[in-house]
């Protein structure tokens, strides 16, 4: 039976300190082209665009959402202010002790 997990393989330290040699040989290589350079700044670049756009939108949706909820607060508790001396007078009337006028 395997040591390891049946979906990471087991690698000898050698190797895997091989693996990082290349990943790293290969990542100088391409930080050395001046296309993948230019390729690789405009995909950044692309990408950072894309997070302001994301983080606008968010900021964008969070305003109307609380427009949204000031508006609904508002009416509940305008709502509340109409409601309230009737139910404070049903209140009243149920909890005081009945008198007998006779």
């Amino acid at each position: 039976m395997a040591t390891g997990s049946y979906l990471t393989p087991n690698y000898s330290r050698s190797q895997i300190n091989w693996l990082h040699y290349i990943k790293n040989a290969l990542w100088e290589s391409k930080l050395r082209s001046p296309y993948l350079q230019a390729k690789s700044t405009t995909r950044s670049v692309i990408a950072h665009q894309t997070e302001k756009e994301w983080i606008s939108a968010n900021e964008k949706n969070r305003q109307i959402h609380a427009e949204g909820a000031a508006e609904q607060h508002a009416a509940r508790h305008e709502e509340a202010q109409l409601r309230a001396p009737n139910s404070c007078f049903t209140t009243l009337e149920r909890y005081q002790p009945e008198t007998n006028m006779t």
